[in-house]
């Protein structure tokens, strides 16, 4: 059997019972409705029916002759946060996270990187460090205060290979959940002012890099997740025998030397791997496919509405020829991590999230009907009784 589980970034539906003790400005946060209010003339409304119809306390709906459940889940961690979000959903629930600042380790850092690297200049100036003409190191801005750090490359020229070494020494010697390394453009520093602001945490002042205003997120953008990595899900899957498929942002966030990576540089050309992968269903060996799709949370940090819009209406075009290919013997699962309203804030918004399951009457029925209770590490309890 094959296993889709499809993680559409960001696409919230509504603020959790919760949001006050994250952000008083997420109360009227919904992802999936402002967008799709953007764009009245129907084109939206195929993922937008699917979720709705979890709405009406009925456990079984129908869509195109296929069976589904449509409910909800609540994020089940603290803030919103897409690698926590990621980890939750392979069973691995952080309740609370480390938190570590760039002011905590800098010094630390500086004198690793001076050992290393000893012809790099190095400063550290506004919150910001700088490593030669080569990188910039700040506090993530976009996710929960602590958990990421920013690694950004200042020149498109900048091979991979250096970034990735230059990370994993950030990487090896701080706490950080994850190190978000962004390269493949030319910055223009005169713009740094636009991307720096301060929060007082615990009687301090600590300064947040957040990197919309540079104007990445561009067809040169892109973008690795050095992340630390743990016993989930996945590792147990490898362990019966099921081949793991990891997509797009994924792929960074999950690291296995028997998981089979795939990166695609658009919407289409992931959906166009999906369906490929559903004409190419091998009956002899359990398959899971575990799929990010970025575009809408790069749109809710840039607080690109229309953006947004062109994003949902490519996701859900290619969702509909989905639904529509999979097989019998094959189970989907759409959701998403949190929320990333373009119209609340440019910052992830602490959001429920749908939950939509598609695959025959046995697999339904291992599936409760999560309208309220349920959270995102309830895809790896479905997950693990679907191929057990």
């Amino acid at each position: 059997m094959n296993v889709y589980v499809l993680s559409i970034d960001a696409l919230g539906i509504g603020a959790t019972k919760d949001y006050r003790n994250y952000d008083e400005t997420n109360r009227d946060a919904n992802t999936l409705e402002r967008i799709s209010a953007s764009y009245p003339d129907g084109k939206i409304n195929h993922i937008r029916n699917l979720v709705n119809k979890g709405r009406n306390n009925e456990r079984i709906n129908y869509y195109n002759g296929k069976k589904y459940i449509s409910g909800y889940l609540e994020l089940g961690y603290l803030g919103a946060d897409s690698y926590i979000g990621h980890q939750a959903m392979m069973g691995r629930v952080i309740k609370e996270p480390i938190r570590v600042f760039l002011e905590d380790i800098c010094d630390n850092l500086i004198r690793l990187i001076k050992e290393e690297y000893p012809s790099y200049e190095i400063r550290y100036e506004n919150g910001l460090l700088f490593v030669s003409d080569k990188f910039i190191l700040g506090n993530n801005a976009e996710s929960d205060l602590g958990l990421n750090l920013n690694l950004l490359a200042l020149k498109k020229e900048i091979d991979f290979d250096e970034l990735k070494k230059f990370a994993g020494l950030i990487r090896e010697n701080s706490d950080f959940e994850r190190i978000i390394c962004m390269y493949n453009n030319d910055i223009d520093l005169s713009l740094l002012y636009k991307c720096i602001n301060t929060e007082e945490v615990n009687g301090r002042v600590i300064t947040r890099f957040r990197v919309a205003p540079l104007n990445l997120y561009n067809e040169n953008y892109k973008v690795y997740h050095w992340c630390k990595q743990t016993d989930n899900t996945l590792v147990k899957l490898l362990k019966k025998n099921v081949e793991v498929n990891l997509v797009g942002k994924t792929a960074d966030m999950f690291d296995n030397e028997k998981f089979k990576k795939h990166w695609f540089s658009s919407i289409d050309e992931t959906f166009n791997f999906i369906s490929n992968s559903i004409k190419q269903q091998d009956d002899s060996k359990d398959r899971l496919f575990f799929i990010n799709l970025q575009e809408i949370d790069l749109c809710g940090h840039a607080k690109d509405l229309n953006g947004g819009v062109e994003a949902l209406v490519k996701i859900n075009d290619n969702i509909n020829n989905i639904i529509s290919e999979i097989n019998e013997d094959e189970c989907l699962i759409i959701t998403a991590d949190h929320g990333n309203d373009p119209l609340i804030t440019p910052n992830h918004t602490r959001e429920n999230v749908p939950y939509l399951l598609f695959g025959k009457d046995s697999v339904l029925s291992k599936s409760a009907y999560p309208n309220g209770g349920f959270e995102l590490s309830y895809i790896s309890e479905i997950i693990m009784k679907v191929l057990s």
